[in-house]
């Protein structure tokens, strides 16, 4: 059990018995063991599929809650991302009742503490409840004439040039490269190669850069665009909308969620979860693409130079191609069924 949920249950008889929006909560029994009426929003797909199985309780994989409430009470697991955790304090204040107490837990490297005076700066009532391994758990009252966040009013947006034309990317807060188009990304566009017509795959689509600039290119392509976070699914919708182009947009748990095979598979994978470092949806995701690549298909990547995934892609496809290089991001190449 995470370490933020084990301060929760050490203080379990603070939190009345009362009806509890919960946002961002970890993917551990913790829900199922609070003798609480809960239902829990989270923003990770991963998350969501854990905690079906954990709890009974009312569980979305959404971007804001789709019951108003109003609540008793929630309870906000800390996120890192300053923009994403003032989302979550809006979308926690906006859901209960007015003075209604609003508990905060969070690793201090995540930024509790910060963020905890973030908001007694702003006027919030807050008090420090708990200090252990290595969290803090606070109490804050929720202020009064709180509205749910307008999504419209989040988005930002940047436009680039791409095939005789402007395509403009719109993302949400804590979607990867919010408001830019990053180095990585576009050393692959600039070596995307002939994007075929038929399936083609932007795995870890963000905010759907990769995806709308492969329909842009071959708008005879069948483009899916899958991630694990639900901003992101939402900028690639977004994206794809306001610049005319057509694709599936889907959560998937690494490639968990798709089915059938693909003409290419195109990705600048992730490779951090929260503060830590996390290799393992990358790798597992290389291992598994061959399943879901046609014979001739290729696997397009590109990834800080100083990973080590030239050695598995060879491993596991037989072959494995740099397209590009710089100080910082590699492209990588591999072609399904040759070399083996």
């Amino acid at each position: 059990m995470y370490n933020t949920s084990q301060v929760i249950l050490r203080n379990a008889d603070r939190l009345e018995k009362l009806e509890t929006l919960v946002l961002n909560p970890p993917a551990d029994p913790l829900l199922a063991q609070l003798a609480l009426p809960v239902r829990s929003l989270t923003w990770d797909y991963s998350v969501f599929l854990a905690l079906q199985q954990y709890q009974k309780n009312p569980v979305e994989f959404a971007v804001q809650p789709s019951a108003r409430g109003p609540y008793d009470q929630a309870l906000i697991f800390m996120s890192k991302a300053q923009a994403e955790f003032s989302l979550l304090w809006q979308q926690a204040c906006a859901h209960v009742k007015p003075g209604s107490s609003v508990w905060i837990v969070g690793e201090k490297r995540e930024g509790i503490h910060s963020a905890a005076k973030r908001l007694a700066d702003a006027g919030v009532r807050l008090v420090k409840v708990d200090s252990a391994r290595h969290c803090q758990l606070w109490q804050a009252l929720a202020p009064e004439n709180v509205s749910p966040p307008v999504l419209e009013d989040l988005y930002q947006s940047f436009e680039m040039p791409w095939a005789d034309r402007k395509l403009t990317i719109c993302s949400l807060p804590g979607v990867f490269g919010v408001g830019r188009l990053d180095e990585g990304t576009a050393l692959l566009l600039e070596h995307m190669g002939e994007v075929p017509a038929g399936r083609v795959l932007d795995f870890g689509c963000g905010a759907g850069v990769i995806g709308a600039c492969l329909k842009a290119t071959q708008p005879k392509a069948e483009v899916h665009l899958v991630d694990i976070h639900a901003m992101a699914l939402e900028s690639a919708r977004r994206t794809l909308a306001i610049n005319d182009l057509s694709g599936e947009v889907y959560p998937s748990d690494g490639l968990g969620q798709v089915s059938g095979k693909f003409r290419a598979i195109y990705t600048n994978p992730p490779f951090h979860a929260g503060v830590k470092t996390d290799y393992r949806v990358t790798t597992q995701m290389i291992r598994d693409a061959r399943d879901h690549l046609e014979q001739g298909g290729e696997l397009r990547l590109v990834a800080n130079a100083f990973l080590h995934y030239p050695e598995l892609i060879q491993e596991v496809f037989g072959n494995c191609e740099t397209l590009a290089q710089t100080s910082k991001f590699r492209v990588l190449r591999a072609v399904n069924g040759q070399g083996r």
